[in-house]
């Protein structure tokens, strides 16, 4: 076994890896950190949730509600945009608005 900066390594101590493959471990975190591909997914995540109008997919996942009763709240609201009868849009400010009257108000006399 080897030492690593003077100690041991725990994990080859155990017999798990080789002070090697900890080292190659830890650039691959760095690399996926530095990785292009990854950071411009994260953006157009982000980008999702700054739409104004927003399939039924993506407000599933921003509100975590089943299809189902997202399509019953989003009709109730009068969110709903059909286009040619293929396509829905859901206009997320007119569906936020909505999604506030459920709110719930707070109570300074219940124990968390």
């Amino acid at each position: 076994m080897k030492k690593i900066s003077g100690e041991w390594s725990f994990f080859a101590l155990q017999g798990f890896c080789t002070p090697k493959t900890f080292i190659s471990e830890e650039k691959d975190k760095e690399d996926q950190y530095y990785d292009i591909g990854r950071r411009t997914a994260i953006k157009e995540e982000a980008r999702m949730f700054r739409r104004k109008f927003i399939t039924y997919e993506q407000a599933e996942i921003i509100y975590s509600i089943s299809h189902r009763k997202l399509r019953d709240i989003a009709e109730k609201a009068g969110a709903v945009y059909r286009i040619n009868d293929v396509s829905v849009l859901i206009n997320k400010e007119i569906l936020d608005e909505l999604m506030e009257q459920f709110r719930q108000p707070a109570n300074p006399n219940e124990k968390i």
